[in-house]
């Protein structure tokens, strides 16, 4: 490869880790067309690919390297890795595991072996293959990091912590690891020193952290609250937000005058219910996973905001999740004229029964999935509750998964066909609010009813990352976790589930 050539890669990674992964990926391949036998283009093709999320153009960059190097056991190891991140690690085993038994001794084969077996639901023979790693490598800081999951995925959560400190005191600048060990201390209950850890995600080298462009404030890291406005910056998913926004609620009751950024389908319901704040919806592009943020609206304030902060570090900063849920009752306010109208509507369709919104998740059962969502059939125990209607409080259609649970259980879920509840967020706040409870798995659905101030009874397969007090969120009070003693026990979790149910309802 000529150095003009390698300037020209470097120039794409520039490129690339701007948030201008479309030219990045635009001026490799262009270069790969006219050097088609230089690999080293197509690995920068696909790594850039791969970071981004982009998994097709990844494999077929990787698979290009295996078509004129059949033997290249660098690119096999890629294309291994993209097929666990596409949900594929039958697949990616298989390949790994041929390199593994040929040449035992090549880590880069090995660790990735070992996160294929544990996307396959295989923790113990990963567990086992790490072990041996670590064996042959004590002070390798991804085996101990990748330990530490696999440890986690078998309950063994004091354990995986040890691992994941480990992991962190061997690399404390690689922020991938000091993010596991965040999740490590969250799930151990241990909030204040998980708060702080959990800052790593900002790091700028992880392919999720977010651009901002056109931020041109000082970041509120330490000290005392900055004199003015205070600009709470938008980050990551929908439910996430939704949690973040109880500590923005909390903020505001002090007095803070506030500029909150938020997901335009959340800035009517965030408007009312923090009235005393600034809601703008933001200007939000992504660059493959990673999100851009602009900030030209600031020229249309009246007063600019004297620093900015994102949503999710308030707690750290405020010292907010200690002795109590941040929102111990929710903090939404609907819109009353259409909560009214969503009561008529439940009592419209049946007697006076109890009637509880349900959200079930997928019938897609993929092993990437199961973790998360119970089968179909294990709803049993809380379908079956004497004396409840039931509201479908899906986003997709989920007609088949409704006929199939009626076929199982002789039990009607009712949809509602007057609301898109995928987009029309304020309307599905409504609908929460004119409901008696909800249950279902851990989704943004359950976190705007619980924000709402809906009891709400939340599943999970396993311990999760969301800091609880008492069994509840750390963020919104309303919602009652209920996670099993052995990962993935989901009869235990969903005949506890029904028993808090009962309990709400008064039939307990």
């Amino acid at each position: 490869m000529r150095a003009e050539h390698g300037s020209e890669i470097d120039q794409a990674r520039r490129l690339a880790a701007e948030g201008q992964t479309e030219s990045a990926i635009e001026r490799l391949d262009a270069l790969s067309r006219s050097l088609p036998e230089d690999v080293s283009v197509l690995y920068a093709l696909g790594a850039i690919a791969r970071s981004a999320g982009l998994l097709d153009e990844a494999e077929r960059a990787f698979r290009a390297v295996l078509d004129r190097q059949p033997n290249e056991v660098e690119a096999a190891i890629a294309v291994a890795n993209v097929l666990v991140a596409k949900g594929n690690p039958g697949a990616a085993t298989r390949i790994l595991t041929r390199i593994h038994n040929l040449s035992p001794q090549l880590l880069p084969a090995s660790l990735a072996l070992g996160a294929a077996l544990l996307a396959d639901d295989n923790p113990t023979d990963a567990l086992a293959l790490f072990d041996h790693i670590i064996g042959q490598h004590p002070d390798l800081p991804q085996a101990h990091a990748n330990r530490a999951e696999v440890l986690a995925r078998l309950g063994r959560y004091r354990a995986s912590l040890a691992a994941a400190e480990h992991a962190h005191q061997l690399a404390p600048a690689d922020a991938r690891i000091g993010l596991n060990k965040a999740f490590a201390l969250f799930t151990e209950r241990r909030i204040d020193e998980g708060l702080a850890a959990y800052e790593a995600r900002l790091a700028p080298d992880l392919p999720t952290a977010a651009i901002r462009e056109g931020l041109g404030l000082p970041r509120w890291d330490s000290g005392p609250l900055p004199a003015g406005r205070l600009l709470i910056a938008a980050e990551q998913g929908l439910g996430d937000e939704i949690r973040f926004a109880a500590a923005v609620w909390a903020l505001a009751q002090n007095g803070v005058p506030i500029v909150l950024e938020s997901e335009p389908r959340l800035v009517p319901l965030l408007q009312r219910s923090l009235p005393t704040a600034t809601v703008v919806q933001y200007d939000r592009r992504r660059s493959g996973v990673r999100p851009i943020f602009r900030y030209r609206w600031l020229d249309g304030l009246d007063e600019p905001p004297a620093a900015w902060i994102e949503a999710g570090s308030l707690p750290l900063r405020l010292g907010l999740i200690r002795e109590t849920s941040i929102a111990p009752a929710g903090y939404i306010k609907p819109d009353e004229e259409r909560a009214a109208g969503f009561r008529r509507w439940v009592r419209s369709i049946g007697d006076a029964k109890p009637t509880i919104g349900i959200v079930w998740g997928s019938g897609d059962q993929s092993a990437a999935r199961h973790r998360f969502y119970p089968p179909l059939e294990a709803w049993g125990p809380v379908l079956s509750v004497p004396g409840i209607r039931f509201v479908d409080l899906q986003y997709m259609d989920s007609s088949a998964d409704r006929a199939a649970l009626n076929d199982m259980f002789g039990v009607e879920i009712v949809p509602v066909e007057v609301l898109d509840k995928r987009n029309d967020l304020d309307g599905t706040a409504a609908l929460d609010a004119a409901l008696d409870a909800v249950v279902g798995v851990s989704s943004s659905v359950a976190a705007l009813a619980g924000a709402v101030g809906t009891s709400t009874v939340e599943v999970l397969g396993e311990r999760n990352w969301i800091p609880k007090m008492s069994g509840r969120d750390g963020w919104l009070g309303p919602i009652q976790q209920i996670e099993p003693e052995i990962p993935g026990d989901w009869a235990d979790v969903i005949t506890r589930a029904a028993a808090a149910l009962k309990e709400l309802i008064g039939g307990g």
